[in-house]
């Protein structure tokens, strides 16, 4: 009690909070004002979020445990990485998960489990969820019923040509296969330089990809709808396509946009 994580004070009404507020001068924990909606919505975040830790911890330690394992140091070391690992990392809405090392690493322990007849109905979720984001985003795309599509980005991340179980491209798959014309800019990604595994991944996907990559983001102002994957953009540029009436799914959430512009908006608002 004297020393919290947070304090978050749900209102109804802007500035009501105020008051309340003053009975809390005396701690230095981080405040928040919120609508009562976003309050609400916190405490059930946290909690959701405590009861999803105690079960990854034990689904990891039975499968430890089945290996000869001890749990107890592996989270020890785990819980040692306060950058990535307990950390804010990772928890914001956005796209879908994918790259060669997530998928991978999730279908090796999943199917050594089923080896060893553990049950770890958790992690064997995350897959269907992921298919699953990648599907809600889609619909999303599909309901503002556009022609053609811009797409900001197709590699599993930023600053890579790494396309292997990209999320963006199973999105252009899916609206290829609706008949949607595609245009995509990635400045990362250059077919005649992709070798390996990445290259033939991309020959099953998407055969055309050479000729649906634009070189400049002025080349995406001819859409009806541009998809932002990756934070190469920046503001005017966006402010320009809103400007056209041309709608703006931002996943990564780009700094400085006003979210309340007609024609903007992100994963989750």
């Amino acid at each position: 009690f004297d020393n919290p994580p947070k304090i978050v004070v749900g209102e109804s009404n802007p500035g009501a909070s105020k008051k309340l507020m003053t009975l809390y001068e005396k701690f230095e924990s981080p405040k928040f004002c919120v609508s009562l909606g976003e309050a609400e919505m916190v405490k059930y975040c946290d909690n959701l979020f405590h009861a999803v830790k105690i079960t990854f911890a034990n689904e990891v330690g039975a499968i430890a445990f089945s290996a000869g394992i001890d749990a107890r140091k592996v989270a020890e070391v785990f819980c040692s990485d306060t950058k990535l690992n307990i950390s804010s990392r990772y928890l914001r809405p956005g796209a879908a998960y994918g790259g060669s090392c997530l998928p991978k690493d999730l279908r090796a322990i999943l199917r050594y489990a089923t080896v060893q007849s553990i049950a770890t109905p958790m992690l064997a979720g995350v897959m269907e969820s992921n298919a699953m984001q990648i599907n809600r985003l889609v619909s999303r795309v599909l309901a503002r019923q556009p022609k053609v599509v811009g797409i900001v980005g197709l590699a599993f991340k930023n600053h890579t040509d790494d396309m292997r179980e990209s999320p963006y491209v199973a999105v252009a798959k899916a609206l290829i296969g609706e008949g949607i014309e595609l245009r995509i800019y990635d400045p990362n990604v250059q077919v005649d330089k992709l070798i390996g595994s990445n290259r033939r991944m991309v020959e099953t996907a998407l055969a055309h990809l050479k000729q649906l990559l634009v070189p400049s983001l002025e080349d995406l102002a001819e859409s009806d709808l541009i998809l932002i994957n990756h934070a190469v953009v920046e503001r005017p540029c966006i402010d320009a396509w809103l400007k056209q009436g041309i709608h703006v799914l931002d996943l990564v959430g780009i700094e400085g946009v006003d979210r309340d512009l007609d024609f903007y908006e992100g994963i989750a608002w």
